[in-house]
């Protein structure tokens, strides 16, 4: 059992008490351990990655990859909480102030319109599956109501580009579609009625941006995700395989999605 098994099982009862109702504890434990095994993982601190599990309990999202709601992600020897665009269309599902989320990716040679009249923002999008292999990401989209009223948020390409992570982040090299995706939902946020999840989603991704500890006393603090403190005894180095890397840059494993690779292949 590595270290982060040991936590997990130790700390299980404290992780499965923040679970909103409804999630299976259960479940929700047999999938952290799945992931926690991933050997990218054996890079990080065992700690972060049970403190990681919380989060996601805290959250209301289990720890699979396959789902595409929540990643764990080695960055500078620690792991990452890295919310997937599915995760916040997860999440706004569950708040009754706003209605359906959907997003999208625009490729050159699609038809595409924009406009705006005294209704408010409008577009129409049509698909066609035979420009996503070989043309060119143009922007992305998401289009959300809130209280009633529709919202559209694009992203265009150059704005990505803009980003601080767009160079360093290897997930945008490898999924660039659902980082775009991502980013328009995180944009269209700023007008949600923010529940206490979709505000904690929003804190991890910001903190991970900034490389800076995603549970140290501010809103996760305030939204009672507390560390899962190791006693001694938890803490057994010989456990763990591979080196820890604290050089502030992501480290995942062999290529840069191995991380994610290997977790939705153990959980499939």
């Amino acid at each position: 059992m590595t270290n982060a098994l040991a936590i997990i099982e130790k700390k299980k009862d404290a992780i499965t008490a923040v679970l909103p109702q409804g999630m299976d504890p259960e479940r929700f434990i047999q999938m952290a351990n799945s992931v926690s095994r991933n050997k990218s993982l054996a890079r990080c601190s065992p700690e972060s990655v049970a403190m990681c599990i919380y989060g996601c309990a805290n959250l209301g999202l289990y720890p699979d990859p396959v789902l595409k709601h929540v990643y764990l992600i080695p960055f500078g020897g620690k792991a990452t909480i890295v919310m997937g665009y599915g995760g916040y269309i997860e999440l706004a599902a569950r708040s009754k102030q706003l209605g359906r989320v959907y997003t999208s990716v625009v490729y050159e040679g699609e038809e595409w319109e924009y406009w705006v009249d005294e209704n408010g923002a409008h577009i129409k999008h049509i698909p066609d599956d035979s420009k996503a292999n070989n043309n060119k990401i143009l922007r992305a989209y998401c289009v959300s109501r809130v209280r009633g009223d529709s919202h559209v948020e694009i992203v265009s390409m150059a704005d990505c580009e803009k980003l601080k992570t767009f160079g360093s982040n290897p997930i945008w090299k490898n999924e660039k579609v659902a980082m775009m995706r991502k980013t328009a939902i995180i944009r269209s946020a700023k007008v949600w009625p923010l529940t206490d999840s979709l505000g904690l989603a929003l804190h991890y991704d910001q903190q991970a941006e900034l490389g800076k500890d995603q549970f140290e006393n501010d809103r996760a603090m305030r939204l009672n995700v507390k560390p899962l403190v190791a006693e001694p005894d938890d803490l057994l180095a010989d456990d763990v395989d591979g080196e820890v890397i604290d050089d502030g840059q992501w480290q995942p494993a062999d290529d840069e999605m191995q991380s994610i690779i290997d977790a939705e292949s153990e959980m499939k």
